[in-house]
């Protein structure tokens, strides 16, 4: 039987994306090995209709290139009160930029649709090496909202408002203890599930 490759890499440039990547998956198994995807490597252009089909996507572009198991991940946001038409979705970029960082806009926009609520839907493919088939995950991170923090980054600016169901504190301000007790509950369970033959 052909022996299954222990090396996974995580298909995404973004650093912060990368390292929270590499902790939910190290709680799982500390001696699995991880690699970044090459910075050099062209990068995939979103464009899938949603956060699961964009993941499904990246996994296929990527797995071109390291003919290994890879993983990779695509988010949504969704707030309670907000006409399905305003919502961000999976274009969660281009919904930062409309508004921008100023705070006061922010707090004006959640007063007028009254929101308070809403959820992150997290999407996870792996693709094996093995096989080559992707398999997909669905992990969805209910939160409460409250304006805390300075916005520093537009990139950041989901960490500086959401505090998820069962926490205190926004991800920013998350102690390390904290932050693994919230992979622990959203996250990890679902990356078991996703690499049960590998991991």
């Amino acid at each position: 039987m052909k022996s299954i490759s222990k090396i996974i890499y995580i298909a995404t440039k973004n650093k912060d994306r990368f390292k929270n990547m590499v902790e939910s998956l190290r709680l799982i198994n500390k001696n699995i090995k991880l690699r970044s995807i090459n910075r050099y490597m062209p990068e995939y252009k979103e464009t899938g209709k949603n956060s699961k089909e964009n993941a499904k996507l990246k996994a296929k572009y990527y797995f071109i290139f390291k003919k290994n198991n890879l993983i990779t991940e695509d988010d949504s946001i969704y707030f309670n009160n907000l006409p399905k038409e305003k919502q961000p979705g999976h274009l969660i970029k281009n919904f930062i930029q409309s508004i921008g960082k100023s705070q006061k806009k922010w707090k004006k926009f959640f007063s007028e649709y009254k929101i308070k609520k809403g959820k992150i839907i997290k999407y996870f493919c792996f693709i094996s090496s093995e096989n080559k088939k992707i398999k997909c995950c669905k992990v969805e991170i209910p939160f409460v909202l409250k304006i805390i923090s300075p916005i520093k980054k537009l990139s950041n600016f989901l960490n500086n408002f959401i505090i998820p169901i069962g926490f205190h504190n926004t991800l920013t301000q998350m102690s390390k203890k904290e932050k693994t007790a919230f992979r622990k509950k959203y996250i990890t369970p679902v990356l078991k599930k996703l690499l049960k033959n590998l991991i």
